[in-house]
């Protein structure tokens, strides 16, 4: 028991220095370099529509090629989605709940080629739905609300 209690004591001398007496400079400097990963990713998707030559597809009649392309289509979702959460969360444009945390499924890690069996690929639908319905609903309701247009958010 003595040794915890030195170890505490210890620890305790030897603790970080309080947020107030850091340098205010740093704040500013990480400021900078926060937003300019924002400048950079600005530039890829500036990228991302010149004309290029991209890798063939493979063709959506076949098998694999329905996989992959609902597989790239739920990945991009889910990105797409923990973007938009993040910003009306900041914006507190909708209840706190649906502010839990961002939606990150450990097969986001999966490379965009990985061959995932159909079932699988159901699963995953489902649970992307389960996470993008909630704040997709809250905001259509806050669209028609706002414009009375009520197929502001109509599909189909």
């Amino acid at each position: 028991m003595r040794a915890i209690a030195f170890a505490v004591s210890l620890a305790a001398v030897f603790a970080i220095p309080a947020a107030a007496e850091e340098d205010p400079r740093r704040a500013a400097d990480l400021m900078i370099e926060a937003g300019r990963y924002g400048v950079m990713l600005d530039q890829v998707e500036r990228s991302l529509q010149m004309p290029k030559r991209y890798p063939p597809q493979p063709a959506l009649d076949e098998d694999l090629g329905q996989r992959l392309y609902v597989s790239q289509e739920l990945r991009a979702a889910v990105l797409r989605y923990n973007a938009a959460q993040f910003d009306v969360c900041r914006l507190r444009i909708v209840d706190a709940q649906l502010c839990a945390g961002p939606y990150l499924p450990g097969w986001l890690a999966e490379p965009a080629d990985a061959d995932v069996a159909l079932n699988v690929l159901e699963a995953r639908t489902r649970a992307a739905g389960e996470g993008i319905l909630p704040l997709w609903d809250a905001l259509c309701t806050l669209a028609i609300e706002s414009t009375g247009d009520e197929s502001f958010c109509a599909i189909e």
